[in-house]
């Protein structure tokens, strides 16, 4: 998987913040009777925040081998008069706290989105980097040791704005850092217009490839006249990449799915969309049976004012569609953002559920369902502003979740550990 690849859905929803301070038939969305309430939470679950009095976003999270959890993110934000901030990295132990933390930048903007472990034990950190001069945002690598101790650092690109959100590493021991371009005089949108990335310029997708020491082998930029968000992606047995994005339609809002496989030179071998109804995609993991498993948002085509629902779609690895599922309240905006394979069959996925997306009101949704897209279970957390970039099954059998959250005028990095049935013990 590229590790994971929605760490780009993450990179936009903060690019956003930064910026401005082939079809299938139609689903039939399923309103399914809402499960009955669960036993109440068992076992160690908990809920830990980062970042304190400083604004602190995170961009991924791993398991340590002694347990506990790495979390990577960006921290001392600020968005004016510039925008600024480092990278934040945090070791903590199993139940949550912390072990040590580090931070790692200079002048202007360095950022942490995704991270993967390298073959050595230290620690691989994908984002972004902006020193603010002219033609100067660009793809990052930072290389730290188990201890946090920077090793090096690299960054990539040409005249345009390269954001990688997304690295994993390949069959060869290369790996692949995964993002958009963007071309900041093409402008197509207002930075502020939601659902756009906090982009003025065209966005196309785009992957650099390196070797063990940073070292750019290719890249490549899949360009076209659309504006394409990139959300997620995986990396496929036969050593392509499945790339997953939205194409967004600015200013109307029918916004379509794009899934673009590539091998393993970068080169593009096939693309499917999807543009029957307004969906955005968020992520893309495989399933225990080498297809793929899709969460996005759905709304149907028409008028009305229809809500965002659940949206599953699964295919196969030449991008078929063998089933979808949807599914959602019938008066809320609830869709999943993460999604990860459950021990013992099914997925769960973690996003939001509001009544408005222009309020900073919105619950923490996680659903369960099992192997043919059925609803198993769904839970509902109060929250505020949330940001989610990913959830890992723990061994007990419970899940962690990672996002972010407003907090007294400020923005933490949240980390929930729930139970078995997403629960957690208040």
């Amino acid at each position: 998987m590229l590790s994971k690849c929605t760490r780009m859905t993450a990179w936009i929803m903060l690019a956003a913040l930064i910026a401005g301070c082939a079809s299938a038939a139609t689903p039939t969305p399923v309103r399914p009777t809402p499960p009955e309430p669960g036993p109440p939470a068992v076992g160690d679950t908990w809920t830990k925040t980062y970042g304190g009095s400083r604004n602190t976003v995170v961009g991924d999270v791993l398991v340590a081998d002694d347990g506990g959890y790495v979390i990577v993110g960006t921290t001392n934000l600020e968005f004016e008069p510039q925008p600024r901030g480092d990278v934040y990295l945090v070791w903590t132990d199993s139940a949550g706290e912390v072990i040590w933390e580090h931070t790692y930048g200079g002048e202007g903007y360095q950022g942490g989105q995704s991270a993967t472990w390298a073959d050595d034990g230290s620690l691989l950190i994908v984002g972004v980097v902006d020193t603010g001069d002219a033609n100067s945002i660009d793809a990052y690598l930072l290389k730290v040791d188990a201890e946090g101790n920077e090793l090096w650092s690299q960054a990539y690109g040409g005249p345009l704005d390269e954001y990688a959100g997304a690295i994993g590493q390949t069959t060869d021991g290369a790996y692949i850092l995964g993002g958009n371009i963007v071309d900041p005089n093409d402008i197509i949108a207002d930075p502020g217009a939601a659902g756009y990335g906090g982009f003025e310029g065209r966005s196309n997708l785009c992957l650099f490839k390196v070797d063990a020491g940073g070292n750019e082998i290719w890249s490549r930029v899949y360009e076209s006249e659309q504006n394409i968000l990139a959300s997620g992606g995986a990396l496929t047995p036969d050593g392509g990449f499945l790339l997953l994005a939205t194409i967004t339609h600015f200013p109307d809002p029918d916004d379509d799915i794009l899934l673009t496989k590539v091998d393993g030179n970068g080169d593009e071998v096939w693309s499917r969309t999807w543009t029957e109804d307004k969906c955005n995609p968020y992520d893309l993991v495989q399933t225990t049976d080498g297809n793929y498993l899709i969460t996005a948002s759905y709304v149907p085509a028409g008028p009305g004012d229809a809500k965002e629902d659940f949206l599953f779609i699964k295919i196969d690895p030449d991008g078929n569609e063998i089933w979808r599922s949807t599914f959602g309240h019938p008066d809320m905006i609830d869709y999943g953002v993460v999604l990860t394979p459950a021990a013992g069959g099914g997925y769960v996925a973690v996003g939001e559920q509001t009544r408005d997306h222009y309020t900073w009101e919105a619950d923490i949704k996680l659903v369960k369902i099992d192997e043919d897209g059925k609803l198993v279970w769904e839970r509902a957390r109060t929250a505020s502003h949330t940001m989610f970039s990913a959830i890992l099954q723990h061994p007990d059998g419970g899940f962690v979740v990672a996002g972010g959250m407003s907090r007294d005028s400020m923005f933490n990095i949240v980390l929930i550990k729930t139970d078995h049935q997403g629960q957690v013990a208040e």
